[in-house]
This record gives structure tokens, sequence and C-alpha cells, in this order.
């Protein structure tokens, strides 16, 4: 078993390489459930996965880690008029990013990646026609097919947004003996932010003694103010949205003098961290990746590791 510090390197490459596209997101679920196979679980279809601590009841839950688990890809939509090919609506990046690439098809409602077909496609007029075997109408996705590789501290492949912030946040769970910090895993960010609406809505309502959300995500590395790709950054500040920078500011102190080595910054535009601020107070964390919302780019392990350490560290500075 390969390991980077915390990382287990093997699981994570694992976990990126899963599909799970929109709310179609069966297989990460599942990993996500056999990685706290001892937590209990509760999943808002078509929105969230929510985690407890072995024992742990909701009304417990005082610290929420939130990241999502979706990528981009698309949604294979109505045929064109000679049957042979599909129209898609893509979801998170442009058509061109698929053409003349390998991808790889799954059934929307597939629980553990067992309907996985082979499909390419080619643009035409802007739009990018999808062919491949048993491709059924608004019931199947895609993405590309790629395998996850390391290169010296750097994983490189499909999915590293968000898959390595998500894998940071279920690594970090899985190693706390805490009652009071749950886990929610949010699906279709990639494509709107209604999933992550039923999320927020949920923990207003059921989360009674929530304190803190920390949301954690992977976004480009052009799109981040300070800091450096190998660093684990708090974003006091996502686009217009100010994530209650008085209160990071403090708790970045606090996480410093515990030993954390982490970097101030913002990025460039907002995420599902602003639909959390009303309710509590909220921490945005970010491993950069070199390039977002492409077919295949790369993140530091030293960064991610560094990410578990603030999220391990996090329930213990937070009074």
């Amino acid at each position: 078993m390969k390991k980077f510090n915390n990382i287990n390197i093997e699981k994570l490459c694992e976990f990126c390489d899963l599909i799970s596209v929109g709310t179609a997101c069966g297989p990460a679920v599942k990993w996500a459930g056999e990685m706290l196979n001892t937590w209990s679980s509760h999943m808002e279809e078509d929105g969230f996965l929510l985690l407890l601590p072995p024992g742990s009841t909701m009304e417990q839950i005082r610290i929420l880690y939130v990241s999502h688990i979706d990528e981009i890809g698309g949604i294979v939509m109505s045929p064109v008029p000679s049957g042979k090919v599909f129209k898609t609506r893509i979801i998170g990046t442009t058509p061109y990013t698929f053409a003349e690439r390998p991808l790889i098809a799954m059934d929307y409602l597939d629980n553990d990646g067992t309907s996985l077909r082979d499909c390419n496609g080619i643009i035409s007029g802007g739009d990018l026609l999808l062919h491949g075997r048993d491709l059924q109408p608004f019931r199947t996705v895609f993405t590309f097919k790629e395998k996850s590789s390391i290169y010296g501290e750097w994983i490189e492949g499909k999915a590293i947004d968000p898959r390595v912030t998500a894998f940071g946040v279920i690594e970090a769970a899985s190693m706390m003996k805490r009652s009071d910090v749950a886990v929610m895993l949010v699906f279709a960010e990639e494509c709107s932010m209604f999933a992550a609406k039923k999320g927020a809505c949920f923990a207003n309502n059921r989360l009674k003694s929530l304190s803190l959300m920390v949301n954690c995500d992977v976004p480009g590395f052009k799109n981040v103010e300070g800091g450096h790709i190998e660093d684990c950054i708090m974003r006091l500040y996502e686009g217009k949205n100010l994530i209650d920078p008085s209160f990071g500011i403090n708790m970045y102190g606090k996480l410093v003098k515990s030993g954390c080595n982490l970097s101030m910054g913002a990025s460039l535009t907002g995420s599902q961290t602003s639909l959390f601020i009303p309710l509590c107070h909220t921490i945005s964390l970010a491993v950069p990746a070199e390039e977002a919302h492409v077919a295949r780019t790369r993140a530091s392990l030293r960064a991610l590791n560094e990410l578990i350490n603030v999220l391990v560290t996090i329930p213990e500075v937070f009074r």
C-alpha cells in the first residue's frame, strides 16, 4: 500500500477514477460509504450524502465538513434525425473539451459502476454529438475515460476537482474520534447549486447544534489569489462573497499556532460556501489544481496532506 504521509495513494487514485456526473453519483457515494463503513448515513436523492460518526445523532453535530463529489461531464439527450448519434448537455465546461477524446458512459441510476461502456464525441455546429453502445436518452451520463497517475508529489488525472478535497474530508473524518463532526458530500455542484441548497436547508432544519461549516474544493490555480499551488489555502473571499473574514483570520492564526502550514487567500469566483454563511461560522479551504474543468490536470499531494492536517486540527481550536 503506497502512502504519502496521511494519504493512501491507491485509494485516492481509485476515488478519482470513479464516474459521478450531475446527481448520478452512485459510485462515489458507494465508495465513501465503504471508507466510513462504521458511520451512519442519510442520503437526499439528487442532493447529498450525510455521514455521521458512530453512535452520533444529528443533534450532536457541531462541525460540518462539506465537499462536492460530482465532476464535469455531460448527459445524453435526444438522437439526431439519423438516429446514430445523440445530442448532449454539457456540464461544467465546453463541448470542445470532450471532442476527439476517449469517453465513458454510465447509466444515471448506476450505483456501483457496473454499466460503464466506451463512447466518443464529435463537434458539429459547436455542439458535441455522442456515439456509443446502449446510449439511453436522458438516462445516460458520460465523462472522460482517464486513469489517475502519481508523479512525485503530484496526482494527475480526471476529476481531480473535486475528488482530491472530497478524499481529504473523508480521510480526516476517518482519523478523528469525535462525535460532533459530520461529513456532507454534495452532488451536482458543477451544473448548479440546487443540491447544495438542499444541503444547506437540511443543515438548518436538522443539525440544530451546528456552529461551523467548512467547505473544501479544488479551484484552478489561475482562479486563486494568495498562496502557492502546493499550499492548502484558506479563502477569505470567493468572488464578491465575504467568507466570514474576521472569523477566518482568527481561525487562521489559531491553526498556524497549532502547527498547521496553510496560506491565506481568495478566489475570483464563488462556490457553494456562501449558501451556508447565514447558518453558522463558515470556512473555505482549497487545494488548487494546475487547471480546472479540463480533461486532465494535477494537484499537489503536499497540499492535500496539509488539508487533512487542518481538518483534523479545526475541532481542537474551534471552541
